[in-house]
């Protein structure tokens, strides 16, 4: 990747905050802390989620910085851990169902979930926070406000969601 621009950290988390909220300062906090959060699924076809959030990532340094794909390691040490973060899988899912099927802004559809999860309520509180995304990570809670989808895998509970549109 030399000859490139060398991206920030601050950079990429503002790219992910501008694109899942539209950079509506009262997100701002939210999406810091969901940010170190990591990613944690306990579905196994959740796994496939996790994903989305490193597909967001080639999607900021592609699209972004003009980075070709191959150039691209998903993995780059520098700003990428290995484990995406909460804030990216939200983020990545929402921007490739959005892209893929709703032809939603992105920040519709995150603004949905952090109101699903009544995450807009309690952005003050990081203990709240991770408490509710433990929740849900762990199948407790669902993105789409139907708790019975909540035993399903991600996709699954969208394709249950969408077809209630």
């Amino acid at each position: 990747m030399s000859g490139k621009r060398r991206y920030t950290k601050r950079e990429y988390f503002e790219f992910l905050f501008n694109l899942g909220f539209d950079g509506a300062d009262k997100y701002r906090e939210l999406a810091k802390i969901l940010h170190n959060i990591d990613y944690i699924w306990f579905n196994r076809m959740d796994e496939n989620t996790m994903y989305n959030g490193i597909e967001i990532r080639k999607y900021y340094l592609s699209d972004e910085l003009g980075y070709m794909p191959d150039e691209i390691d998903e993995y780059d040490e520098y700003i990428f851990p290995s484990t995406p973060s909460v804030l990216e899988v939200l983020v990545g899912f929402s921007n490739r169902l959005c892209r893929d099927v709703l032809n939603w802004k992105v920040s519709k559809l995150m603004k949905m979930f952090i109101s699903n999860l009544e995450l807009d309520r309690r952005v003050t509180d990081d203990h709240c926070v991770y408490e509710i995304v433990d929740m849900w990570m762990y199948g407790e809670l669902s993105l789409f406000g139907d708790v019975s989808t909540t035993s399903t895998d991600l996709w699954s509970q969208a394709a249950i969601w969408m077809q209630n549109l």
